[in-house]
């Protein structure tokens, strides 16, 4: 399995990550993608994904299936890949000035 961590979600380059280029050469073109977690981020008939499509940050599965091919054992390719936005970051109070605040749990995981 390959994994693939998008961080800089924003960025432009994050809107169209091919993932049958990361597959290797040796990869069969012609075959089929599935969003195993439907993500809603990539383009099942391009396998382009677009990170700033998906709405919450989570680890998702795509599976590259290639087409039939005699002797080969196994015939699918996936990728995990960490995607998603943060979020909104909510309003909080803060009641004590003293020891450590986690920011990141201001935010809401959905935007």
């Amino acid at each position: 399995m390959l994994t693939l961590t998008v961080c800089d979600i924003p960025n432009a380059s994050s809107r169209t990550i091919d993932l049958f280029s990361l597959l290797g050469g040796t990869a069969t073109p012609g075959g089929t993608w599935t969003d195993d977690n439907e993500s809603g981020g990539l383009n099942l008939n391009t396998g382009i994904l677009n990170a700033q499509l998906i709405r919450q940050s989570s680890v998702y599965t795509y599976t590259y299936t290639a087409p039939s091919n005699n002797g080969c054992a196994d015939n699918h390719s996936r990728y995990k890949t960490i995607g998603g936005y943060w979020g909104y970051f909510t309003k909080m109070y803060i009641c004590s000035s003293g020891g450590f605040f986690n920011f990141f749990s201001g935010f809401n995981g959905e935007i």
